[in-house]
């Protein structure tokens, strides 16, 4: 490989890694959150009240995950669908791998951070969430291709050396206008049927009348 490929996959790389953390930070912060929240809602909750209470911040929490990834994933990879079919399944995932990951073991290291006194709590959060920021990016970034709007590259790492396609030359050599817009930025077909560069939408030939020859 010639140094010059060297040096752009190792920006490639590091643009991928910036983007993992800048993606999994978020989660990871907010998984921290969670533990907090869950231990707050036991020291002032008992029993079935403390369930619903806690049943119910999943629920939000998921849900809220699910939107934030796809606006992350627009954001830093390549778009992606939106709508309650593609965030809810997203938030339900994602809440389900960093339960396990994230807020479980969190869950056992608050109180012991806690007794370590102000500075060693602080320092405590801070390395835990770089830690977890790369694996919460990970899983985040592998789940947005599910969604992914067709035409775009599958893999996130595709998309850092991701060229889009050039735009469709107009060719419209008698200037016709199209019938919705107005506007001659067509692209037109030996059976004079057309399409709109402007509406992004097809020209029946009955639309513009006469031959495109």
């Amino acid at each position: 490989m010639q140094p010059g490929g060297q040096k752009k996959r190792l920006k490639g790389y590091l643009i991928t890694v910036a983007k993992l953390f800048a993606q999994g930070i978020p989660f990871a912060f907010l998984a921290f959150i969670a533990v907090l929240v869950w231990a707050r809602i036991f020291q002032s909750f008992a029993g079935l009240d403390a369930w619903l209470y806690l049943v119910g911040v999943m629920v939000l929490l998921a849900i809220g995950w699910g939107v934030l990834n796809i606006l992350l994933t627009y954001a830093l990879w390549f778009p992606v669908e939106h709508g309650w079919k593609s965030f809810v399944p997203q938030g339900l995932i994602l809440f389900a791998c960093i339960f396990a990951i994230d807020i479980l073991p969190l869950h056992f290291l608050v109180t012991p951070l806690a007794n370590l006194g102000y500075v060693p709590y602080v320092v405590g959060f801070v390395v835990i969430n770089l830690l977890y920021a790369f694996a919460d990016g990970w899983i985040a970034m592998k789940l947005g291709p599910h969604w992914k709007i067709r035409g775009i590259p599958t893999a996130a790492e595709d998309y850092v050396a991701f060229t889009p396609e050039p735009p469709i030359p107009v060719d419209n050599p008698k200037a016709l206008h199209c019938p919705r817009c107005g506007k001659t930025n067509l692209v037109v077909a030996k059976d004079n049927s057309a399409y709109c560069l402007d509406c992004d939408r097809g020209i029946r030939k009955e639309r513009l009348g006469g031959t495109a020859g």
